[in-house]
């Protein structure tokens, strides 16, 4: 499987990861630099586009124009992972150091307090709780409450639930390293 990204700079790595449609994992085996031209009908089909044409229409600029035939652009190389519940979850240092400065990014741009490790505080001590007992505790309303969770859920730290939510192995693991014994 592949896809064409018009990138300043590469927003993918090999070896990576990426959670996808629900449950669903991806992992990208190549991230390289080429030139528009380079690009082959095979491979607009093979990134999902019915001809070459059409890969190079979705190509834009930042500035929204298309795109030159000299223009690099980054082409990734990814396959199907499996469904996150095929495998146990391992989760690595860098995941966690990752998904925490991430958080920081989120909790520093939010309009009021921070409220990342809350939530997921609150998910881990409340599992398969209703949105709206969650939102009542975090002392927010329903609708806000459950976008943010959106937000930990597509950085791959919840999951939902027939009712209410749960860590991930990864957002279990943001919060541990987060943990420091109180000192007596």
């Amino acid at each position: 499987m592949l896809t064409f990204r018009a990138w300043r700079r590469p927003q993918a790595k090999p070896g990576a990861t990426h959670r996808v449609f629900g449950d669903t994992r991806i992992e990208v085996t190549e991230v390289k630099t080429v030139a528009v031209r380079e690009i082959t009908e095979a491979e607009a089909k093979r990134a999902g586009f019915g001809s070459r044409e059409e890969l190079l229409a979705s190509l834009t600029t930042e500035r929204g124009s298309g795109i030159a035939e000299d223009v690099d652009v980054y082409r990734v190389a990814f396959r199907f992972a499996g469904d996150i519940h095929d495998t146990p979850e391992v989760v690595g240092d860098a995941e966690v150091a990752n998904a925490r400065a991430k958080l920081a990014g989120i909790d520093q741009r939010s309009r009021s307090a921070a409220w990342t490790r809350e939530t997921l505080a609150l998910i881990r001590s409340m599992p398969a709780t209703r949105a709206g007992d969650l939102a009542a505790e975090a002392g927010m309303d329903r609708l806000r409450f459950k976008a943010n969770v959106r937000k930990l859920k597509y950085l791959g730290l919840t999951r939902s639930l027939g009712t209410g939510y749960e860590l991930s192995e990864l957002g279990a693991r943001v919060l541990e390293e987060d943990y420091v014994e109180p000192s007596t």
